[in-house]
């Protein structure tokens, strides 16, 4: 999208959708500000999709302002609903830069006149500050996904840690934490994953079947920073109920920390359809539906619920977001219809 310059963000007085961004503006605290297409503002809204669709009937040419400018304009248009806006696009440097906007009714005059005066439209242009400003941002928006993508392969580091324990029959599976991006070589440490399971075949479903140990190492990289959000991923794909979790010192290691918790059958089995089953990756985010039963999650749909709180799509088609203990509630018949037959089912979680 056009990238707004800071002459065009501090001339927006009014029509603002977040006061706490307008407040940024208004005191120029730049960098407080998001990435510039997250700003809450039709005029800003009204680029949106430029580079990939100027032939629509949103995005024309002004003709009058180009004229006067000897340079293309472009003329966005708001499509929101209320009084809508226009907002004046450049290019600049292989860059497209917003540089002046109004209200529909104000707006071709308005940029006549601004693009008519030398001055004025020299104001308007983009400065050696305006790039510099979009160079951090956009760092900071890599930086902001490279650090989401760490979380995800966080979440499915764990779920696979925990599968290959159960699936071990008692012997311990270590995973490293890899770094965070842009912050050195070396990992932030590693997990132990240690399941001691109770193999009685007439438990329920609720009844806890197996404890988990997940060994840390070193603690004190998880308790702050990036190792911070490493264990908050590393606790929420496991049992995002901190209250189940008990930390324990280790007897054979000091230097390590443990945390154990007590999962049932049907969290085992939660887990295990969730580090196996990968469903298609191109369904659109939806709004979720009250749920009043326990859902099977696939792989894909737990880690960006555990990461980024999005909503989740169950197994069954059903998508909800985690809010409730689902130990409190029946499981989806729908979803156990996904799953192997119940006997089979049975036979993977108790073979050693």
């Amino acid at each position: 999208m056009p990238w707004p310059t800071l002459h065009f963000l501090r001339a927006l007085n009014s029509g603002w959708e977040d006061p706490e961004q307008e407040a940024a503006v208004r005191a120029e605290r730049w960098k407080e500000l998001p990435l510039f297409d997250a700003l809450a503002h039709p005029a800003i809204r009204a680029t949106h999709g430029f580079e990939g669709n100027r032939d629509s009937d949103r995005f024309t040419i002004y003709k009058t302002a180009t004229a006067k400018a000897k340079y293309p304009v472009w003329e966005a248009r708001d499509i929101g609903s209320g009084p809508g806006w226009r907002t004046a696009v450049i290019s600049h440097l292989s860059i497209r830069w917003s540089v002046m906007a109004d209200r529909h009714d104000r707006f071709h005059s308005t940029a006549t006149s601004l693009f008519s005066r030398q001055q004025s439209r020299e104001a308007m242009e983009p400065t050696d500050k305006d790039v510099k400003l979009r160079a951090l941002k956009l760092a900071d928006a890599q930086y902001a996904l490279d650090h989401i993508e760490w979380r995800k392969t966080i979440a499915m580091t764990v779920l696979h840690g925990f599968k290959g324990a159960w699936l071990s029959g008692g012997t311990a599976v270590a995973c490293d934490i890899p770094p965070m991006p842009g912050e050195g070589d070396e990992n932030v440490g590693y997990l132990i994953f240690e399941v001691a399971r109770n193999d009685n075949q007439d438990i329920t479903a609720d009844d806890s079947i197996v404890t988990v140990a997940v060994t840390i190492n070193p603690p004190a990289n998880f308790f702050k920073g990036f190792g911070r959000d490493a264990l908050r991923t590393i606790v929420g794909v496991l049992e995002p109920d901190e209250t189940r979790w008990n930390p324990i010192e280790s007897v054979t290691n000091p230097t390590s920390h443990l945390l154990c918790v007590d999962l049932s059958m049907r969290d085992v089995r939660a887990l295990l359809f969730a580090a196996d089953v990968e469903m298609a990756a191109d369904v659109e985010l939806r709004d979720p539906h009250p749920t009043t039963v326990a859902h099977y999650v696939p792989k894909r749909e737990i880690v960006g619920s555990v990461v980024l709180g999005t909503s989740m799509r169950a197994a069954c088609g059903t998508w909800f977001v985690s809010r409730q203990n689902p130990d409190n509630m029946p499981e989806c018949n729908a979803c156990l219809d996904q799953l192997e037959a119940d006997s089979l089912v049975r036979e993977i979680l108790f073979r050693s």
